[in-house]
């Protein structure tokens, strides 16, 4: 057993054993209620009652809602202990769920209080998005920490089949993509369009996210639905101050075995997207490769 300093400490421990969070306890020694911080200087005889949620009103929901939202942690805390359900949101902001909320803002304290009143981990938007991938499309690593800690799940995907992992490589948060490598996330899970984390990340030329995902193992030789390889994807940008970027990533991939030759769905090549694009370097080092792949 853990040291019990207070009352906090011993609805803690108290969890542990029973499951039962410590907003929904009320410790009674006889007749009178302990507070959490109350000091425990000797052993002492305790009887818990377990309280149901209150029937929170709109009202109410959305004092939870504000409160998170503003990160107002003692205002969350003392609604946690009314007890209020920690999945109800306020009826402005489309009753999204607090979790979700408090990991939009990025409260990683607010978060940590939420899961320990046992709130849904898995709980989603309108979208379909948990408040793991929340975090990670807005690049939150400290949240997405607290999250994976806590045992949420890190392939849930939203409607449109975009899984965290997929989403933070992205939108280029390097941080936030090797935390949830780390965490084992399934870097070939492909979103609706056939994106891998990999071709996401390709399609952006973002090459550190791209060797990152490369070095954890994933695939280069995949496509999304139209054929497209990550080869293809980092050949084809219309933006020409994007052309080193899109050099070093192809590179990147050629260096690791991508197929310089293969084809997407029009039987069409990286080569061929360069210059269609006007990729002039980024068509010159294609050719340079393919003459001497040749000639070796």
């Amino acid at each position: 057993m853990h040291q019990l300093t207070d009352v906090k400490s011993l609805k803690r421990e108290l969890c542990r054993l029973c499951g039962v969070p410590r907003f929904r306890q009320r410790l009674l020694k006889g007749s009178a209620v302990l507070e959490d911080a109350d000091e425990l200087t000797s052993p002492i005889d305790v009887q818990m009652v377990v309280l149901p949620f209150i029937a929170a009103n709109d009202e109410q929901r959305q004092e939870m809602t504000d409160a998170v939202a503003d990160g107002r942690i003692l205002d969350v805390e003392k609604l946690l202990k009314l007890p209020q359900d920690p999945n109800l949101g306020g009826p402005r902001g489309g009753r999204l769920p607090p979790l979700v909320s408090a990991s939009m803002v990025g409260r990683a304290d607010v978060v940590r209080l939420l899961l320990e009143a046992s709130a849904d981990k898995d709980s989603t938007d309108g979208n379909g998005s948990t408040a793991l991938r929340t975090a990670s499309y807005l690049g939150r690593a400290d949240v997405v920490r607290e999250l994976l800690e806590a045992g949420a799940s890190k392939d849930l995907c939203n409607h449109s089949g975009s899984t965290p992992l997929e989403v933070a490589s992205k939108f280029r948060h390097l941080e936030t993509t090797r935390v949830l490598l780390e965490a084992g996330a399934d870097k070939e899970l492909a979103d609706q369009e056939g994106f891998t984390p990999l071709l996401s990340a390709a399609a952006n030329v973002h090459v550190d996210m791209v060797r990152l995902l490369l070095d954890a193992g994933a695939h280069h030789g995949v496509s999304d639905n139209n054929g497209l390889t990550a080869l293809h994807h980092a050949s084809n940008i219309y933006w020409l101050e994007k052309e080193e970027a899109a050099i070093d990533t192809a590179r990147l991939l050629l260096d690791t075995g991508a197929d310089r030759a293969a084809t997407d769905n029009d039987g069409r090549t990286a080569l061929e997207y360069a210059v269609e694009g006007g990729l002039t370097q980024l068509e010159s080092m294609l050719r340079a490769k393919r003459r001497r792949l040749r000639a070796d």
